[in-house]
């Protein structure tokens, strides 16, 4: 069985052949009947270095092929030139199941070539796209760009053999919003740690890490930082933001207006696993209400708590004063609180992170997640 996955989003340079391979494409090759995964996607840069040192393949993902291509087409038109080059690469490649990362954009892509080649498709949904609408193309009203998006999504989940959500939550409310797919499930990568993890002693350090969009909501965590400065300061914690992105010269004239760089460093592109090992607390605060929300798990693995925006279902990788903290969206005024909670009762922080490492071996190992897609294979015939 042959796998070609469709990525609208950008395949980094670091993903090269001796270090680890996109998340969903490690589970996806450790499929037994997965002879070869092809992922096709532009170029681009990520968010956070790979340290080929760390990040070694394993034997399954010696299955896997990337295949990058330049394109001027914009982030939303995409599923163009994914056409074309998948054309390409089914022409000289036998293809059982193409994948596709999401309905709106490399979704359309697929279900043309379903058309053409009566290949069958399994089309994944990863993140609240309705919500991250309101922060592109902002001259269009947001119904309409909400009506266009569901519209498409009928199509292509409408030609889909399988539908695949990062999450339970997200499975759940495509189930109810499309009774009569039978075939939804959901798997997502997992978390599969580097075979060596420096396990440094944690620093006083909050970290932030991701990519620098106004949707992943940093400048709330700025803002919260603003209200307690002077407190982490005399505690000796400092504030770290892993990442990039267009957000990045605003963030750093509020760290500079607010006279916050003593404390609060803009650290760039980091290799996710050294930057995680060395910090206490993170904080989280994306506000279009993911369901998922993989580094929060990652952290997990790593027995660090996470304060994030949130209610009682979602993130689903969060439980309020278990795992971490959970606060209504935007109201950077009681994260502030809840930081400074936690910088003064250390045990907290150890009791939250205890507890965060158990959610994620009961529920988030990379074996987990390789079992979640076997089932949902097997239900196409595979």
């Amino acid at each position: 069985m042959n796998v070609l996955f469709l990525f609208e989003s950008n395949l980094p340079s670091s993903y090269h052949n001796k270090t680890l391979s996109p998340g969903e494409l490690r589970v996806i090759a450790a499929q037994k009947q997965v002879e070869k995964v092809i992922a096709l996607g532009p170029f681009g840069k990520s968010f956070y270095n790979i340290k080929a040192e760390k990040e070694i393949k394993s034997e399954s993902e010696n299955k896997i092929s990337l295949v990058r291509f330049k394109t001027i087409f914009p982030y939303y038109f995409k599923f163009i030139p994914l056409f074309f080059h998948a054309l390409n690469i089914i022409n000289k490649e036998k293809i059982d199941l193409i994948h596709a990362e999401s309905p709106h954009i490399s979704g359309i892509a697929a279900v043309i070539l379903k058309k053409i080649f009566k290949i069958k498709i399994a089309v994944e949904y990863r993140a609240s796209y309705d919500e991250i609408f309101q922060y592109h193309f902002k001259f269009i009203p947001l119904k309409i760009k909400s009506f266009i998006f569901w519209k498409v999504c009928n199509w292509v989940f409408g030609n889909a053999d399988l539908i695949l959500a990062n999450s339970q939550t997200y499975a759940s409310i495509l189930q109810k919003r499309y009774p009569k797919f039978e075939n939804v499930h959901f798997y997502n990568p997992g978390v599969k740690l580097p075979r060596q993890v420096t396990q440094v002693k944690k620093k006083k350090i909050i970290g932030f890490l991701g990519r620098l969009y106004p949707d992943k909501g940093a400048i709330y965590l700025l803002k919260a930082i603003n209200l307690i400065s002077k407190e982490l300061s005399k505690l000796g914690w400092k504030v770290e933001l892993a990442g990039d992105g267009p957000e990045k010269n605003r963030l750093q004239e509020y760290i500079i207006n607010h006279q916050l760089n003593k404390i609060v460093s803009l650290v760039g592109t980091q290799d996710r696993w050294s930057f995680l090992s060395k910090i206490s607390i993170l904080v989280n605060p994306t506000i279009v209400q993911a369901a998922l929300e993989m580094v929060n798990i990652e952290a997990a693995a790593l027995k660090i708590p996470t304060i994030c925006f949130g209610n009682k279902l979602i993130p689903e990788t969060v439980r309020h004063q278990q795992t971490g903290i959970k606060i209504k969206n935007k109201d950077f005024q009681n994260l502030a609180w809840q930081i400074k909670f936690l910088v003064n009762h250390h045990q907290q922080i150890n009791k939250m992170g205890n507890e965060a490492a158990y959610l994620y071996k009961q529920q988030y190992t990379y074996i987990h997640q390789v079992m979640n897609l076997r089932q949902a294979y097997r239900s196409i015939g595979y």
